[in-house]
């Protein structure tokens, strides 16, 4: 987690070696496209850089874990709680 100094919004930042992505034009591509989708269901992206061999996201902070967690924790997930979940 990390703050945005000028509006101190709270993001997430995610960083992934540059070694694992076989094409990071293609990786940053992607992401760039996806930066500019607006879906309430879909965490958004607001920016993506490479430092250092590294390539770094700032997401949209969402607080109680991610949902493959959530699903792992529980073995499955019945209908009417996905239901829930994905609202």
């Amino acid at each position: 987690m990390a703050k945005n100094r000028l509006t101190h919004q709270r993001v997430a930042i995610k960083a992934i070696q540059g070694h694992k992505v076989n094409d990071v034009g293609s990786f940053v591509k992607e992401y760039q496209l996806l930066s500019q989708l607006d879906h309430p269901n879909v965490i958004n992206i607001y920016e993506i850089w490479e430092w250092q061999k590294m390539l770094f996201l700032v997401t949209e902070f969402c607080s109680g874990g991610d949902l493959f967690t959530h699903v792992l924790e529980r073995d499955s997930l019945p209908e009417k709680d996905v239901k829930i979940t994905m609202r």
